[in-house]
Protein backbone atom coordinates (compact mmCIF):
# COMPACT_ATOMS: atom_id res chain seq x y z
CA UNK A 1 0.00 0.00 0.00
CA UNK A 2 1.24 3.81 -0.96
CA UNK A 3 1.48 6.15 1.56
CA UNK A 4 -1.13 8.19 -0.04
CA UNK A 5 -3.33 5.41 0.29
CA UNK A 6 -2.39 4.85 4.08
CA UNK A 7 -3.40 8.70 4.80
CA UNK A 8 -6.42 8.50 2.78
CA UNK A 9 -7.59 5.38 4.79
CA UNK A 10 -6.78 6.87 8.03
CA UNK A 11 -8.69 10.74 6.90
CA UNK A 12 -11.63 8.20 6.43
CA UNK A 13 -11.50 6.74 9.18
CA UNK A 14 -11.51 10.15 10.86
CA UNK A 15 -14.56 11.15 9.53
CA UNK A 16 -16.28 7.85 9.96
CA UNK A 17 -15.63 9.01 13.65
CA UNK A 18 -16.51 12.31 13.74
CA UNK A 19 -19.43 11.69 12.30
CA UNK A 20 -19.98 8.88 14.73
CA UNK A 21 -19.55 11.27 17.40
CA UNK A 22 -22.20 13.73 16.48
CA UNK A 23 -24.57 10.69 16.19
CA UNK A 24 -24.33 9.48 19.60
CA UNK A 25 -26.14 10.57 22.59
CA UNK A 26 -23.42 10.77 25.06
CA UNK A 27 -25.45 11.79 27.72
CA UNK A 28 -27.76 8.65 27.52
CA UNK A 29 -24.95 6.21 27.84
CA UNK A 30 -24.03 3.95 30.90
CA UNK A 31 -20.57 2.13 31.92
CA UNK A 32 -20.78 -1.00 29.69
CA UNK A 33 -21.38 1.69 26.92
CA UNK A 34 -19.08 3.98 27.98
CA UNK A 35 -16.54 1.19 28.16
CA UNK A 36 -17.47 -0.59 25.13
CA UNK A 37 -16.12 3.08 22.91
CA UNK A 38 -13.56 3.56 24.79
CA UNK A 39 -12.35 0.13 23.95
CA UNK A 40 -13.18 1.24 20.17
CA UNK A 41 -11.53 4.64 20.00
CA UNK A 42 -8.09 2.73 22.06
CA UNK A 43 -8.54 0.51 18.51
CA UNK A 44 -8.80 2.90 16.05
CA UNK A 45 -5.82 4.95 18.44
CA UNK A 46 -3.80 1.47 17.80
CA UNK A 47 -4.14 1.25 14.01
CA UNK A 48 -3.50 4.87 13.14
CA UNK A 49 0.13 4.19 15.19
CA UNK A 50 0.63 0.96 13.40
CA UNK A 51 -0.07 2.87 9.72
CA UNK A 52 2.18 6.09 10.76
CA UNK A 53 4.68 3.95 12.11
CA UNK A 54 4.73 1.15 9.00
CA UNK A 55 4.72 4.50 7.04
CA UNK A 56 7.84 5.99 8.80
CA UNK A 57 9.88 2.48 8.59
CA UNK A 58 9.31 2.02 4.51
CA UNK A 59 10.37 5.96 4.04
CA UNK A 60 13.66 4.79 6.43
CA UNK A 61 14.22 1.73 4.46
CA UNK A 62 13.51 3.58 0.91
CA UNK A 63 16.29 6.17 1.81
CA UNK A 64 18.93 3.59 2.47
CA UNK A 65 18.03 1.69 -0.54
CA UNK A 66 18.19 4.63 -2.41
CA UNK A 67 21.10 5.89 -1.23
CA UNK A 68 23.03 2.38 -2.20
CA UNK A 69 21.71 2.15 -5.19
CA UNK A 70 23.41 5.77 -5.34
CA UNK A 71 27.03 4.82 -4.36
CA UNK A 72 26.74 1.23 -6.44
CA UNK A 73 26.07 3.18 -9.42
CA UNK A 74 28.60 5.79 -8.92
CA UNK A 75 31.15 2.99 -8.71
CA UNK A 76 29.51 1.32 -11.95
CA UNK A 77 29.69 4.10 -13.71
CA UNK A 78 33.79 4.24 -13.27
CA UNK A 79 34.05 0.80 -13.61
CA UNK A 80 31.88 0.68 -16.94
CA UNK A 81 34.42 3.12 -18.61
CA UNK A 82 37.29 0.79 -18.67
CA UNK A 83 35.11 -2.31 -19.16
CA UNK A 84 33.94 -0.39 -22.26
CA UNK A 85 37.06 0.54 -23.17
CA UNK A 86 38.66 -2.98 -22.72
CA UNK A 87 35.49 -4.34 -25.12
CA UNK A 88 36.11 -2.10 -27.69
CA UNK A 89 39.91 -2.83 -27.93
CA UNK A 90 39.14 -6.66 -28.30
CA UNK A 91 36.19 -6.48 -30.53
CA UNK A 92 38.20 -4.32 -32.98
CA UNK A 93 41.18 -6.58 -32.37
CA UNK A 94 39.03 -9.83 -33.91
CA UNK A 95 36.96 -7.53 -36.86
CA UNK A 96 38.59 -8.68 -39.75
CA UNK A 97 36.86 -10.22 -42.69
CA UNK A 98 36.53 -14.19 -43.23
CA UNK A 99 39.29 -15.60 -45.32
CA UNK A 100 42.17 -13.06 -43.54
CA UNK A 101 45.42 -14.45 -42.98
CA UNK A 102 46.49 -12.36 -40.52
CA UNK A 103 44.65 -14.29 -37.66
CA UNK A 104 43.64 -12.58 -34.47
CA UNK A 105 46.34 -13.20 -30.98
CA UNK A 106 43.48 -14.82 -29.16
CA UNK A 107 44.95 -15.40 -26.17
CA UNK A 108 45.77 -12.18 -25.50
CA UNK A 109 41.82 -11.27 -26.76
CA UNK A 110 40.57 -14.01 -24.04
CA UNK A 111 43.18 -12.26 -21.31
CA UNK A 112 42.24 -9.13 -22.12
CA UNK A 113 38.40 -10.61 -21.41
CA UNK A 114 38.84 -12.54 -18.70
CA UNK A 115 40.63 -9.23 -16.84
CA UNK A 116 37.13 -7.49 -17.14
CA UNK A 117 35.83 -9.73 -14.11
CA UNK A 118 32.45 -10.98 -13.55
CA UNK A 119 29.66 -10.13 -11.77
CA UNK A 120 26.84 -11.60 -10.22
CA UNK A 121 23.01 -10.60 -9.50
CA UNK A 122 23.99 -10.28 -5.68
CA UNK A 123 26.41 -7.35 -7.44
CA UNK A 124 23.99 -5.58 -9.32
CA UNK A 125 21.16 -5.86 -6.65
CA UNK A 126 21.25 -2.87 -4.79
CA UNK A 127 20.81 -1.00 -8.57
CA UNK A 128 17.52 -2.34 -8.76
CA UNK A 129 15.82 0.24 -6.61
CA UNK A 130 16.78 2.70 -9.56
CA UNK A 131 13.83 1.48 -11.56
CA UNK A 132 15.61 1.34 -14.68
CA UNK A 133 17.01 -2.09 -16.83
CA UNK A 134 20.43 -1.56 -15.55
CA UNK A 135 20.42 -4.57 -13.52
CA UNK A 136 19.63 -6.50 -16.32
CA UNK A 137 21.37 -4.96 -18.88
CA UNK A 138 24.81 -5.78 -16.95
CA UNK A 139 23.55 -9.53 -15.83
CA UNK A 140 22.73 -9.42 -19.77
CA UNK A 141 26.03 -8.10 -20.65
CA UNK A 142 27.82 -10.57 -18.14
CA UNK A 143 26.52 -13.56 -19.80
CA UNK A 144 27.81 -12.75 -23.50
CA UNK A 145 31.11 -12.13 -22.50
CA UNK A 146 31.82 -14.89 -19.88
CA UNK A 147 30.09 -16.96 -23.10
CA UNK A 148 32.54 -15.57 -25.35
CA UNK A 149 35.45 -16.19 -23.42
CA UNK A 150 35.57 -19.95 -24.35
CA UNK A 151 34.50 -19.64 -27.72
CA UNK A 152 37.82 -17.52 -28.43
CA UNK A 153 39.98 -20.31 -26.41
CA UNK A 154 38.83 -22.70 -28.87
CA UNK A 155 39.96 -20.45 -31.83
CA UNK A 156 43.03 -20.05 -29.85
CA UNK A 157 43.31 -23.79 -30.02
CA UNK A 158 42.52 -23.99 -33.15
CA UNK A 159 45.28 -22.24 -34.61
CA UNK A 160 47.36 -23.54 -32.45
CA UNK A 161 46.93 -27.17 -33.97
CA UNK A 162 46.90 -25.50 -36.95
CA UNK A 163 43.48 -26.36 -37.94
CA UNK A 164 42.53 -23.04 -39.30
CA UNK A 165 45.03 -20.62 -40.99
CA UNK A 166 42.74 -18.16 -41.53
CA UNK A 167 39.78 -16.38 -40.14
CA UNK A 168 36.52 -17.53 -40.34
CA UNK A 169 32.27 -17.02 -39.63
CA UNK A 170 33.45 -18.13 -36.17
CA UNK A 171 35.43 -14.99 -35.77
CA UNK A 172 31.86 -13.26 -36.68
CA UNK A 173 29.68 -15.12 -33.92
CA UNK A 174 32.44 -13.94 -31.40
CA UNK A 175 32.44 -10.17 -32.43
CA UNK A 176 28.51 -10.32 -32.54
CA UNK A 177 28.20 -11.47 -28.92
CA UNK A 178 30.93 -9.25 -28.06
CA UNK A 179 28.99 -6.33 -29.24
CA UNK A 180 25.53 -7.20 -28.22
CA UNK A 181 27.49 -7.61 -24.69
CA UNK A 182 28.97 -3.60 -25.67
CA UNK A 183 25.10 -2.41 -26.49
CA UNK A 184 23.93 -3.48 -23.34
CA UNK A 185 26.55 -1.75 -21.20
CA UNK A 186 26.25 1.55 -23.31
CA UNK A 187 22.87 1.10 -22.70
CA UNK A 188 23.22 0.21 -18.38
CA UNK A 189 26.01 3.63 -18.49
CA UNK A 190 23.20 5.94 -20.35
CA UNK A 191 20.53 5.11 -17.29
CA UNK A 192 23.56 5.19 -14.43
CA UNK A 193 24.13 8.82 -15.65
CA UNK A 194 20.36 9.31 -15.63
CA UNK A 195 19.36 8.11 -12.23
CA UNK A 196 23.05 9.60 -10.82
CA UNK A 197 21.53 12.86 -12.24
CA UNK A 198 18.45 12.59 -11.20
CA UNK A 199 19.17 12.59 -7.52
CA UNK A 200 21.52 15.04 -7.55
CA UNK A 201 24.78 13.06 -7.49
CA UNK A 202 26.73 14.51 -10.22
CA UNK A 203 25.84 17.42 -12.59
CA UNK A 204 25.71 17.51 -16.02
CA UNK A 205 28.59 20.10 -16.09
Amino acid sequence: MAWYDKWAVMVIAAAIGMAGYNGIPWCKMGVAEWAYWVGAIGTVCTLIGTIWLATVESRRRRKEQLSLAIVMAIEWSFRLRFIQATLKSIMNTLDVEPGDFNLPDYNQCAKALESIGSWTSADVAPLVVAERDIATNLMVASSNLLGSIPMIRVLDEAVTRGVILHTSDADKAVTNRLAFAHEGLSDAARELVKFLLEHGAITEN
